[in-house]
This record gives structure tokens, C-alpha cells and sequence, in this order.
């Protein structure tokens, strides 16, 4: 970690202590006060540590500012064909975004997102296990948001459909709580 400094810039010590300390390993990494601004200049081996550096020099004293320029290298190096598999299985594992089908492609490490979300949540959780695929260098988030219609009579089921038949069986079963008789008082 390089650190320079201009006006009112934190200590030098209590910057290389914090960084040790939540272990962020910034090895490649320089670090520029302006006037309050924090400039993070360098590369680093995932976005979650892209992330850690700049919260962790957001709480430094006399920082008003992160101006986040962290490049990502990936420490490991993987085909197009292994970080595409590797992203679609972080996306099967999110329990809501497995409901929603998304094209995954990848370039030179660099993935796009493709398809729909109901919510901005979803997108950005979409995009944040994207980078926790081991070989991303980039993510190009296409994914649309289109939000759920609120169920009205005509979006229903269908009387003959499964799911009412379900419901229906369901509620034929034979209530258990018929069958237990109170104690005599």
C-alpha cells in the first residue's frame, strides 16, 4: 500500500493498522487524499475486496469521499467456458433469481447479464454473485427489470390447471383436529 497524501490526510499508521488488521491484503494498491477525497488507484484480485478497501478507507478520519478507480485482476485464471459455468451455478443458488431464466456470456473474463428481474434488488444481487466467480474481470449488466403485476381475476390459474388441483387435493384431505376429542373437564 502506497500512501500519499496531500491536506489533511489520515495517518500513515492508522491506515497500514486498519489494513492489516481486516487482513484486505492491498499490496497493489495507492491510496491519494485530496481535500478529503480518498483516491484508491491499482489492482486487486476480486470486487469483495474492491468493496473492503473502500469502505474501510471511508471510515478513516478527516475522509468525506471514496473515488473507488480499483481495477480487478483475478488471482486465478480460468476459460471463457469455466467462468460462465461457474456464474450460471452462483445464479442457480440464489434462491430467487433461479426463478428467472438469464443468458450468461462471457469474453476475455468480461460477463453479461441478460434477461429480467422483478426488482432492482435482484439485479444488483445478480451482478454481485456474478463477481464472486473466480476468473471475472468485468460485469456488463444487461438485466431488465420488469415488475411483478399484482394478481388480479384474469392472471388466476386456470380451474383445470395443476396448482388449483393441488389445492384443491390439499383441502379434500381429512382434517386430524376432527379427531381429537378435549379432555372432560
Amino acid at each position: 500500500m502506497i500512501l500519499e497524501s496531500a491536506q489533511q490526510a489520515p495517518p500513515r499508521s492508522s491506515v497500514e493498522e486498519l489494513f492489516q488488521r481486516r487482513n484486505l491484503g492491498a499490496e497493489d494498491v495507492r491510496l491519494v487524499v485530496v481535500n478529503g477525497v480518498a483516491h484508491l488507484d491499482g489492482h486487486v484480485a476480486s470486487y469483495h475486496q474492491k468493496k473492503a478497501l473502500a469502505s474501510a478507507v471511508a471510515a478513516l478520519p478527516h475522509v468525506r469521499g471514496v473515488a473507488n478507480r480499483l481495477r480487478v485482476t483475478p488471482g486465478c485464471i480460468r476459460s471463457d467456458a469455466q467462468v460462465r459455468e461457474r456464474v450460471q451455478e452462483a445464479l442457480q443458488k440464489g434462491p430467487i433469481l433461479s426463478l428467472y431464466p438469464m443468458a450468461v456470456a462471457v469474453n476475455d473474463g468480461v460477463v453479461e447479464l441478460r434477461g429480467k428481474t422483478s426488482s432492482l434488488s435482484e439485479r444488483t444481487a445478480a451482478e454481485a454473485l456474478a463477481w464472486s466467480a473466480c476468473g471475472v474481470h468485468h460485469v456488463v449488466n444487461r438485466l431488465e427489470v420488469v415488475p411483478q403485476r399484482p394478481w388480479t381475476p384474469a392472471s388466476w390459474p386456470k380451474p383445470s390447471s395443476a396448482v388449483c388441483k393441488a389445492a384443491w387435493a390439499w383441502q379434500a384431505l381429512p382434517s386430524t383436529s376432527a379427531s381429537i376429542k378435549a379432555p372432560p373437564i
